[in-house]
């Protein structure tokens, strides 16, 4: 899962989706296919679902916060609701 406006920039597919790949932190070389996302309805809500399409991509759910030098990357371990955003995120 992403934000849904990750795709808005294309390049987008025949059928509207955007392939999305994988660069593991730090490196500057290794993309791999992770798959493709649908055109999100952005008028419902800024996500996007990213359909795996290649096992021999693994990918942790994580938020880089590299502006933070003690904890450079949040994992996310589950969904918690919040009062005050709309967002539903619980990260560790």
């Amino acid at each position: 899962m992403t934000a849904g406006h990750c795709s808005k920039n294309g390049p987008f597919n025949p059928d509207g989706s955007v392939d999305f790949y994988h660069l593991p932190w730090g490196s500057t070389v290794g993309y791999r296919l992770i798959g493709q996302m649908a055109p999100p309805n952005m008028s419902v809500v800024d996500r996007g679902f990213i359909s795996k399409q290649n096992n021999n991509t693994a990918v942790i759910p994580s938020v880089r916060n590299t502006d933070d030098t003690e904890n450079p990357e949040l994992h996310i371990i589950g969904p918690v609701d919040l009062d005050t955003l709309p967002q539903s995120t619980c990260v560790k």
